[in-house]
């Protein structure tokens, strides 16, 4: 990973502009793991060690004014990846060495009104390829300030894990689960295959979540972008 680090002041003016004020959540109240699912607890679980292992790659070293959340360094099953990080507006795909695939501007999301907790998501209209891409971090419309590297998993893999997804998803509707406990479902399922990127998208992609899973992202938001893990943790 390659991260450039003068852009600090430009980013703070960058993330106050795409504050959408009008649409702000309310406030939610902090929650244990398993508030949400007993199950959570150990996809949580899951998350934290992530985010250490990624904050350790660092080798302790500041992680500057972006941040990428998912997908992280690492192979992806989801052929369309919910993008999620915090810094620049604009982010950008291309192959390595290849010429950009699309640049697109973020869609910005607001957790906490007071905290000022926030986000930046998008995901792509087309599929990618399987094959290794490069996610481009765009200060200004013509230069990107940071990469990230991340690999889209071959296709027999990849028909294998859907082919498990697809069961799992017949079991859930038999049962008229909700979109949460799908959600959660989802998260366990490749958590427990170790697709950290997969997991993380299936907790940013619900739509209209609720308190408990506002909670749950503000959380991995904090966790994955702060420059050291939460004190609380080590009492967990």
């Amino acid at each position: 990973m390659t991260w450039y680090n003068p852009f600090s002041l430009t980013l703070a003016l960058v993330g106050a502009a795409t504050l959408n004020s009008g649409s702000l959540p309310q406030p939610v109240a902090a929650q244990t793991p398993e508030a949400l699912a007993p199950e959570f607890a150990s996809v949580w679980d899951f998350f934290r060690r992530e985010a250490d292992d990624r904050r350790a790659g660092r080798d302790g070293s500041p992680r500057g004014p972006l941040c990428s959340i998912t997908p992280g360094e690492e192979t992806v099953w989801n052929r369309t990846p919910l993008f999620v990080w915090q810094g620049a507006s604009s982010i950008g795909l291309r192959q390595p060495h290849q010429d950009i695939l699309w640049q697109e501007t973020a869609t910005t999301v607001v957790l906490k009104e007071d905290e000022r907790e926030l986000y930046q998501s998008y995901r792509p209209t087309e599929a990618l390829e399987p094959g290794r891409y490069e996610w481009l971090f765009f200060i200004v419309p013509s230069q990107h300030a940071a990469w990230n590297s991340f690999e889209v998993m071959d296709d027999d893999t990849y028909k294998q894990i859907a082919a498990e997804l697809e069961t799992l998803e017949a079991s859930l509707a038999a049962e008229n689960a909700d979109a949460e406990t799908i959600a959660l479902a989802r998260m366990s399922f490749f958590a427990e295959r170790n697709l950290a990127s997969d997991a993380l998208q299936e907790l940013f992609a619900v739509a209209d979540p609720s308190p408990a899973i506002q909670q749950r992202q503000a959380e991995v938001v904090e966790r994955f972008c702060s420059e050291e893990s939460k004190e609380s943790d080590q009492a967990e």
